[in-house]
């Protein structure tokens, strides 16, 4: 049973957590409240370990999509919601992991956690990414036909783009790792290290999955005037746009609440095939 104190904390960070993205510019008025929701969940259904990854999340993700962000405004445009999160993107991208915390306040079960890690992984890779790699001058490959495409173009993937995608799951893996030992008193090194592992990976497979739907079945149009693709219906020249591939109800939310959904998954799947073979 939760209590008074419990709640009371758990608002007050989750508040404090989202205002700071708001003041930042990184969440609008309706991503902000959705944000402390989310925020609040995993405080009072996970604990604070939980709302710390959620936390380091936010902040970093935060500072990386304003770092250099006037050298990125061009490419940007095109993207479907540009500017702060709103509360669908929020939804997207947390909604299972503040799932996965109430259901673990039923059921502890620890692979809840890692799936909740992977969650997180999975966007952090996405968004450090999309963030760095479009600052990138060489042109990445279209997944599925492999040809090059403009940077910033949807279901796009080049080498250094995946490096960061990379760096960004290993980075929340290693948080989430870090958080299983002082969790268990530093009680053993093999759980947290298959947390590692587990959530890197899956962060990794999780960013990719973004890619290929984003290649394959995300919606996406093109402007008659401006010849370019876009995943806005209305471009910022001020056309109205055609579809140009994909199911139309297949945004840029679905991919990013389909693809964390992926990279929960084989985190929690991978970290209990480790915890079968890393016994110590």
């Amino acid at each position: 049973m939760l209590g008074p104190f419990e709640l009371l904390w758990g608002a007050i960070f989750s508040l404090a957590l989202a205002l700071t993205a708001f003041k930042g510019g990184s969440l609008s008025i309706g991503g902000t409240i959705a944000a402390v929701l989310l925020g609040a969940f995993a405080y009072w259904f996970g604990g604070w370990q939980w709302f710390v990854l959620l936390a380091v999340f936010f902040l970093s993700s935060s500072w990386f999509t304003k770092y250099k962000e006037a050298e990125k405004q061009g490419v940007s445009k095109e993207f479907a919601n540009p500017g702060p999160r709103d509360v669908f993107q929020v939804l997207a991208n947390g909604a299972l992991a503040s799932l996965a915390a109430v259901i673990h306040y039923f059921w502890p079960e620890p692979a809840l956690f890692v799936l909740f890690a992977g969650v997180i992984a999975s966007v952090n890779a996405d968004t450090w990414a999309t963030e760095l790699g479009i600052l990138s001058k060489a042109k990445p490959r279209l997944m599925i036909a492999w040809k090059k495409v403009a940077v910033g173009t949807s279901g796009a993937v080049s080498l250094m783009g995946t490096v960061y995608a990379f760096a960004g799951a290993l980075f929340i893996g290693a948080w989430a790792g870090g958080l299983t030992a002082v969790a268990n008193g530093f009680g053993g090194w093999v759980p947290a290290l298959a947390v590692v592992a587990a959530v890197g990976v899956g962060g990794l497979v999780g960013s990719l999955a973004d890619s290929l739907f984003g290649a394959t079945v995300q919606v996406m149009y093109r402007c008659p005037k401006c010849r370019k693709e876009t995943e806005r219906r209305i471009h910022k020249c001020g056309s109205a746009t055609r579809r140009l591939r994909g199911f139309d109800w297949f945004d840029n939310d679905v991919v990013n609440l389909a693809s964390s959904i992926a990279g929960g998954l084989v985190a929690a799947g991978l970290f209990g095939l480790l915890s079968l073979f890393l016994k110590p």
